[in-house]
């Protein structure tokens, strides 16, 4: 994950920061955009693109994807948030412990990818040509919206 100044990071115009509404960092968008859509409605959502600024003292929560680290540095730089979500089953690359020991919860969403594990592993036990898994994958990204 870069860490970097705000070049690929989209910022909300200066009127939504008057609202009043909690601001979110999501450091990816979510891949479907309907998802990103209703967190709009609520919150003031800033989206780094895979980039994370420097500063985010000015977030009541973040949304972290991926494997990079969610260290000290990043925590201590967090002066306002509450929580920290992880997109994903586990938080190992979170520091549960120093972010609790600064009053910030940390969570992840350890059911979302039960059953599609399931359904693949299934498929491959079954599955008579590996082609056909391609074309089921290129299906589900077209077709299948959650």
């Amino acid at each position: 994950m870069k860490r970097a100044g705000t070049a690929n990071i989209e910022e909300p115009n200066e009127k939504r920061l008057c609202t009043g509404k909690k601001r979110v960092f999501f450091v990816q968008a979510f891949s479907h955009s309907q998802n990103i859509s209703a967190f709009k409605d609520t919150y003031d959502v800033v989206i780094g693109n895979g980039v994370v600024p420097h500063d985010l003292s000015g977030f009541d929560a973040l949304a972290w994807k991926g494997h990079s680290p969610v260290n000290q540095k990043i925590i201590d730089s967090l002066t306002k948030c509450k929580v920290i979500a992880n997109h994903g089953a586990g938080y190992d690359q979170i520091d549960a412990t120093y972010a609790a020991s600064k009053g910030i919860w940390v969570a992840n969403t350890p059911d979302v990818v039960g059953p599609a594990t399931a359904d693949i592993a299934m498929a491959h036990l079954v599955c008579p040509k590996p082609t056909f898994l391609i074309y089921v994958d290129q299906h589900y990204q077209t077709h299948v919206r959650i």
